[in-house]
């Protein structure tokens, strides 16, 4: 899919790149600028994308550039509780056994004016389960975790996180098995 200088709001799942029901996903590529997505549940999600050539794993072509991700409002979808309070996204981008994710420039927010979410419920900016992923010049601003990356069993997946701003988060970087990350 490529996405340019597009907006998607109040959606459950903004983008998915998968295929839901599949055992493998089988992912696609993303490529989205410019894109705004606000008062999503969740704004992208890819799963399982190889790229293999002759055996061998080859480099991801999928990005984020210059995307705002931001929660400014209560989702309308009433489901989305702790049964006594209202939550930001869940996760703006998430991130499922993909490799070589590439985010620039991108901008990760929650700011409901009038209203303070309790701190587990601010959502996530990037959320990675073994994926390996470069955020830079991201800035990440009132959420529960700026980044959060769990790998395992697959330790050896990077995640770095580069130049970026993170201001008014619970937790900036979360990082669970992972081996050699970069902050």
């Amino acid at each position: 899919a490529i996405l340019q200088n597009t907006t998607i709001e109040n959606a459950r799942g903004a983008v998915r790149v998968y295929k839901p029901g599949s055992a493998d996903h089988n992912g696609g590529v993303l490529w989205a600028t410019g894109c705004n997505f606000f008062n999503n549940h969740m704004g992208i999600e890819v799963r399982a994308t190889r790229n293999m050539i002759n055996g061998v794993e080859h480099m991801n072509y999928c990005f984020v550039n210059g995307c705002t991700f931001e929660t400014n409002a209560f989702l309308l979808d009433p489901a989305y509780s702790d049964g006594l309070n209202r939550q930001a996204a869940a996760e703006h981008i998430r991130l499922v056994d993909v490799n070589n994710f590439r985010i620039w420039y991108s901008s990760f927010n929650t700011n409901v004016p009038g209203h303070t979410f309790p701190p587990h419920l601010r959502s996530t900016g990037i959320m990675g389960f073994n994926a390996s992923f470069l955020a830079s010049g991201c800035t990440f601003n009132g959420l529960s975790q700026g980044v959060w990356a769990a790998n395992f069993p697959i330790p050896f997946r990077s995640v770095r996180v580069r130049n970026s701003t993170l201001t008014n988060t619970i937790h900036s970087v979360i990082l669970q098995g992972t081996q050699y990350a970069e902050v």
